[in-house]
C-alpha cells in the first residue's frame, strides 16, 4: 500500500453551497484530491464510530482476505461488519477487491487519516 493521506473536512452546507455557486459561475475553486467533505460534526462522529474505526484498523493492520475474516477478528456479526465496510467503501476510504470465490477483500486506500474540524 502506498503511503497516502486522506483529509476529512467538516464544512457547513452554506460553505459548500458558496463553493458550488462559484464553480457554476466558472470561478476556480480549490479542490484537493484526497479530501472527503462531511457536512456536520455529528456526521463525522457517526462515521468514525468506535466499531468503524476498529474495522478500519483491522483492514490496515491485519490485511484480511474477506469481510468474514474482519467479523471473526472483531467478534462482530457479519451483517454489521459488512455495513461498516460498505460505508467505508462508499466514502472512498477503502477499496473492495475480488477475493477468493465470491468474497470481497477490503483494501485500505490510505495509510493516514487527518480530521479537520476547523476548515
Amino acid at each position: 500500500m502506498n503511503k497516502r493521506k486522506v483529509k476529512i473536512i467538516v464544512r457547513s452546507l452554506s460553505e459548500i453551497s458558496k463553493e458550488w455557486k462559484q464553480a457554476l459561475k466558472g470561478k476556480k475553486v480549490s479542490v484537493q484530491k484526497d479530501n472527503v467533505i462531511i457536512v456536520t460534526p455529528e456526521t463525522a462522529a457517526r462515521l468514525f464510530a468506535k466499531t468503524r474505526l476498529e474495522v478500519l484498523k483491522v483492514i490496515l493492520s491485519e490485511m484480511p482476505k474477506s469481510i468474514n475474516e474482519i467479523a471473526r477478528i472483531t467478534g462482530r456479526d457479519f451483517k454489521a461488519v459488512y455495513a461498516d465496510v460498505r460505508l467505508l467503501y462508499d466514502i472512498g476510504l477503502i477499496d473492495l477487491k475480488e477475493g477468493s470465490r465470491t468474497s470481497l477483500k477490503p483494501v485500505a486506500k490510505f495509510s493516514d487519516i487527518e480530521l479537520d474540524l476547523a476548515a
